[in-house]
């Protein structure tokens, strides 16, 4: 086992993801999680002091403006958070001994491929938060130790997140109606953060070939799909009818496939993370409640 003597970072802390993160690393790791309390990353100065005295052997960067429609009302705010705030980070650590993980999205890809898009696939964001997490890895691709985690619809303790809406949803309704043409892979935040471990202990031990890599849950479904095994799971009686993204009209627009290919990271590691479904139903038994 890697020494506990390994310093990370991790910003957005008590986000979702950041949350899952701290929980599944600190066993193995040294952990120091921050929010915009302790750094505002979209502050270059305060940036700038944060590192002056600090070194960490590797920086995980899940601090992100994530609300996909508002965005399209703050493109401004989305932007300084996703793409500067990232930058500032990027420019703060490019001189240290330090590798550079950044959680990115399945919404830089615009959703025309019928398969699975793969890390060489060339991205093309349909909305203003996919456009903003695309310029942020622009920034990381400038890292010497740059290496893009692009990841899709995260559930997990902690956080406001679609399985929580609908078990909300399908308790005060008999009927939901779910989009039924927009495909992806749901992604549980312990899952993930399992995966991350991994890849950190590879750099640690054997090193690390820095770039792009998908990683979700295994298996493909629709949000109709996904909504059905949330209900299925809780045992309500809520009837979960398809319904198309036309019909159901948000202000920023999905890609109709974000299903993200999981080859890379199944070379680099041996594994594929579990199937959606079991993420589903392990969420929901074991911590829905944190």
């Amino acid at each position: 086992m890697v020494e506990k003597t390994k310093k990370i970072l991790i910003t957005g802390g008590r986000g979702m993801l950041g949350a899952a993160l701290s929980k599944t690393l600190s066993s193995f790791y040294a952990i120091t999680a921050i929010d915009k309390e302790e750094c505002d990353i979209t502050n270059a100065v305060a940036v700038k002091k944060f590192f002056s005295d600090k070194t960490f052997d590797a920086v995980v960067h899940c601090a992100a403006y994530t609300n996909v429609d508002k965005a399209e009302d703050e493109p401004e705010l989305a932007l300084l958070i996703n793409a500067q705030g990232t930058q500032n980070l990027v420019t703060a650590t490019c001189t240290h001994d330090c590798l550079f993980v950044h959680i990115s999205t399945d919404y830089v890809f615009d959703g025309t491929k019928e398969a699975p898009y793969t890390e060489g696939d060339r991205p093309h964001p349909l909305s203003i938060y996919g456009a903003t997490k695309l310029k942020g890895e622009y920034s990381v691709q400038t890292h010497p130790r740059g290496t893009i985690i692009r990841t899709s619809w995260l559930f997990g303790p902690g956080g406001n997140n679609f399985v929580r809406t609908i078990l909300s949803l399908a308790r005060q309704k008999d009927t939901l109606s779910v989009v039924n043409d927009q495909m992806g892979s749901p992604t549980y935040t312990m899952h993930l953060a399992d995966a991350l471990r991994e890849i950190l202990k590879i750099y640690f031990s054997k090193g690390l070939a820095y770039g792009v890599y998908h990683v979700t849950n295994s298996g493909v479904c629709s949000w109709y799909a996904f909504a059905r095994e949330v209900v299925k799971n809780a045992n309500l009686s809520t009837r979960v009818l398809p319904t198309t993204s036309a019909q159901y009209i948000r202000k920023a627009k999905r890609p109709q496939n974000s299903a993200l290919s999981n080859e890379k990271f199944y070379a680099l590691t041996g594994r594929y993370l579990p199937p959606w479904q079991t993420a589903v139903a392990q969420y929901m038994e074991k911590d829905m409640h944190e």
